[in-house]
């Protein structure tokens, strides 16, 4: 089962600590915290530590969090419910126990410029996804919350840099996908490099351009709508990222093999004859 996302956020500014002093709090759900700006002392649960930007934390609920950074400072943290967080009482560790593997590690970890990058781009997206109630945005923030546990193990050592570049970029166009008016160099940008050199890598490893894998995307989501609602073409095209529902007629026949139109039209016959062998049955 994913995580459950209960609360994002994102504050900047300047603490109010002084030098030794502490903010205290204790959570009631998981955090995953991430500050590419501050530095001073923090405490999660028995562990005591110097800390400077950028790192990211994993806090157990229920367990003590003292804030004693001083100065600027930004971050992001996300509180959730998830079952494979093991809080270790009494130990300096943090614990998550997943499909019979164990790991236990510190509170905290120092993260490169780049990897502080990908971790902004991630809480950027799940910022922007946990404001959604349906289904698919909760489980894209379950995943997205998923992503950055796995940043913060530094387990998955087989994935290098290029490879977690690579699928944060692919979630990123596949969540703006509908967005004509955010580009695939903003995105690039988001991920900390330029979107010739990512785009190269993306085709490298996914067999397509970032253009095609967009494209793509919006002919998927276009067919569904296609299906589901009884809203006109060029209403369907403007949604998916299409302006032109004439471009986006020919982009869906050489897809699919058949017109927007046909496709309805297609699918309402299956479903109706579905519908009827089932009644009769």
């Amino acid at each position: 089962m994913l995580p459950l996302v209960h609360q994002v956020a994102h504050h900047r500014g300047i603490s109010p600590n002084k030098p030794g002093e502490f903010h205290e709090c204790y959570h009631d759900q998981h955090v995953v915290g991430f500050k590419p700006i501050g530095s001073g002392w923090y405490q999660s649960g028995n562990e005591l530590r110097e800390v400077r930007a950028p790192f990211m934390g994993m806090l157990p609920k229920g367990e003590l969090d003292r804030n004693g950074i001083v100065g600027p400072y930004e971050m992001y943290w996300v509180k959730f419910e998830w079952d494979a967080v093991k809080r270790q009482p009494g130990d300096r560790t943090v614990g998550v126990d997943l499909h019979g593997m164990q790991l236990r590690r510190s509170h905290w970890r120092a993260l490169s410029n780049a990897e502080a990058r990908l971790v902004t781009a991630l809480f950027q997206d799940l910022l922007t996804v946990a404001r959604r109630p349906d289904l698919s945005s909760r489980l894209r923030a379950g995943a997205l919350v998923v992503d950055l546990i796995a940043f913060w193990t530094d387990v998955p050592a087989a994935e290098g840099g290029r490879e977690r570049s690579v699928r944060i970029y692919r979630n990123l166009i596949e969540q703006y996908a509908d967005a004509p008016e955010v580009s695939l160099a903003e995105i690039a940008e988001r991920v900390g490099m330029s979107a010739d050199h990512l785009g190269v890598l993306f085709q490298k490893d996914m067999g397509m351009t970032p253009v095609e894998y967009r494209t793509r995307m919006r002919l998927l989501r276009a067919r569904e709508l296609l299906v589901s609602t009884a809203r006109p073409v060029r209403e369907i095209a403007r949604e998916v990222g299409f302006p032109n529902a004439s471009h986006f007629t020919r982009l869906f026949r050489a897809a699919f093999g058949q017109s927007p139109r046909d496709y309805a039209r297609t699918q309402a016959y299956v479903f109706a004859e579905r519908s009827l062998s089932t009644e009769n049955a």
